[in-house]
């Protein structure tokens, strides 16, 4: 029987054979059988050995059945837990770069809203002096051309100022700050 067993099992089923034997302790193992025909198969042996009533060893009785299906079963499921946990842990780690991309999506969003508000208030500071500036320059005597030339430039000012609101606009509400305004249409 050793000599058949798989060369990688035979030790183990010789030292749990020679333990029942010792012992007269059931024998419960499951182990690969080489036969000269090459095809592997496994085996499941539950025996228990007996002594006679001097004590001398009588025999083994037990039964031996192949588990070579079910061994080939299970190969199967550990081969499809493992695909499985591998695409497990592939989700996981896309998960987790998902997640990264989203909070450094924010953190951009974040930093380019409080650009905007900030070049907004920056640009309207020195656009509010200039606008004032002109209004005081228009309300004095000024030749045509001066006047001409300081009204365009107070429309530039006006149109840029809406510009800039309207990007502070775009950045408020980007930020979630929505307030309701109501207004005529005519």
């Amino acid at each position: 029987l050793l000599a058949q067993v798989h060369d990688e099992d035979r030790a183990r089923v010789q030292t749990a054979l020679q333990g029942a034997l010792d012992s007269l302790d059931p024998l419960d193992i499951e182990f690969r059988m080489q036969p000269r025909d090459g095809t592997a198969r496994w085996l499941a042996l539950m025996a228990r050995a007996s002594r006679d009533t001097e004590g001398r060893l009588a025999g083994m009785h037990g039964l031996v059945w192949d588990i070579s299906e079910r061994k080939a079963q299970e190969a199967l499921l550990t081969h499809h837990l493992a695909e499985n946990l591998q695409h497990a842990r592939e989700v996981d780690r896309l998960n987790a770069r998902l997640a990264q991309r989203a909070v450094d999506a924010e953190t951009a969003t974040r930093t380019r809203d409080a650009l905007l508000r900030n070049v907004g208030h920056e640009l309207r500071t020195p656009l509010n002096h200039i606008s004032g500036s002109l209004d005081i320059l228009l309300s004095g005597e000024l030749p045509p051309e001066g006047r001409r030339w300081a009204s365009t430039a107070r429309d530039a000012a006006g149109s840029l100022a809406r510009i800039i609101d309207g990007v502070m606009e775009v950045a408020r509400l980007a930020a979630g700050d929505v307030k309701e305004t109501l207004a005529d249409f005519a």
